[in-house]
């Protein structure tokens, strides 16, 4: 079977695929994310994608440590 090139009149052809179209300069390493010390246990714990929105609200590392305060 024949591949098709990106030059062909075909749109699919044409269409990148998202591994491609992927900002590779939002990833952030692990070594390189914000950092804080869990409120309950003292442990230092990194941001998570999750918490973006409510970073400046978050106190600890985990259910756990939010329970037993």
């Amino acid at each position: 079977m024949r591949v098709p090139s990106r030059d062909s009149p075909h749109p699919v052809a044409n269409k990148r695929s998202t591994r491609e179209t992927h900002d590779a300069s939002r990833h952030v390493p692990p070594s390189l994310r914000a950092e804080k010390i869990c409120a309950s246990c003292g442990r230092p714990f990194s941001w998570r994608r999750r918490w973006a929105k409510v970073w400046s609200e978050v106190k600890y590392c985990s259910d756990a440590c939010r329970s037993a305060r």
